[in-house]
């Protein structure tokens, strides 16, 4: 599904698993739900492939259309601070690549997630790639103001 080792071999799980376990530690954030589900989401199939080796950086990166994926730092504090819990609906305006939404699908399980996206790019690209990856994500383009209106 994913690819764990970049061609010079670097091992994405470790690497994910390290991120998260010191941005844990520093108090970045501390549920344990939140933990999990940075430590599940491969954030290196959300950004290009030219970007692959910083996946595990702790900033954003460039996903094109002038947008950047979150630092892992910030998706951690938001979902932290939203105090989600399994059997909830989240409405996420921003799509961007995906990443933050996946890391939401995670942790709210039986929820749904719903993400708006302007940039119709971005909002095809990222709704292929949460399928391709198994997350139910419902993406629609659209304005965030307008929220999902149904």
């Amino acid at each position: 599904m994913f690819r764990r080792d970049s061609p010079d071999g670097e091992d994405f799980e470790a690497q994910r698993a390290a991120l998260v376990d010191r941005l844990a530690e520093a108090g970045r954030f501390e549920r344990a739900s939140t933990i999990e589900a940075m430590r599940t989401v491969p954030r290196q199939e959300f950004v290009p492939e030219s970007r692959r080796e910083e996946a595990y950086a702790d900033r954003p990166l460039p996903i094109g259309a002038d947008q950047t994926v979150s630092a892992p730092h910030m998706v951690g504090i938001m979902c932290d601070h939203l105090e989600l819990e399994p059997g909830d609906d989240v409405l996420e305006i921003g799509t961007g690549c995906g990443y933050h939404a996946a890391v939401t699908t995670e942790i709210v399980g039986d929820g749904t997630v719903y993400s708006v996206e302007y940039v119709d790019r971005l909002a095809r690209e990222a709704r292929e790639r949460l399928a391709d990856l198994g997350y139910a994500v419902h993406v629609r383009v659209g304005d965030g103001h307008d929220g999902w209106p149904e």
